[in-house]
C-alpha cells in the first residue's frame, strides 16, 4: 500500500490570514478590531496591557513628535515588543 502525501496548507497570504483568524479565539479577534492612540510625548508602555491582553490590534501614532522620523520609529518598535509573534 503506497502511502499518501501529506496535504500542504496553502501559501497564499489569504490562506495564511485565515489559518491566523481561525486559530485565535474571541478574545483575541475582539482586540484586533480595536485601534488604540498613542499622542506626542506619551510614553509607549502605557500601551503595552492593552497590546499584550487585550489584543489591541493597532496603534494610531498622533502628534507633533518632535523627534521626528527617529522618535516615532523608536516608539514603534517598542510597540511592538508588546505584540505576541503569532504564526499560522
Amino acid at each position: 500500500m503506497a502511502r499518501s502525501a501529506t496535504p500542504k496548507p496553502d501559501p497564499s497570504p489569504a490562506s495564511k490570514a485565515h489559518r491566523m483568524v481561525n486559530a485565535m479565539d474571541m478574545d483575541t479577534r475582539i482586540g484586533q478590531l480595536v485601534m488604540a492612540p498613542l499622542y506626542a510625548g506619551n510614553d509607549p508602555a502605557s500601551l503595552a496591557s492593552l497590546i499584550a491582553d487585550r489584543h489591541v490590534g493597532s496603534v494610531l501614532i498622533i502628534g507633533k513628535w518632535t523627534g521626528g522620523v527617529a522618535s516615532v520609529r523608536a516608539a514603534d518598535d517598542q510597540l511592538q515588543g508588546y505584540a505576541p509573534v503569532i504564526t499560522a
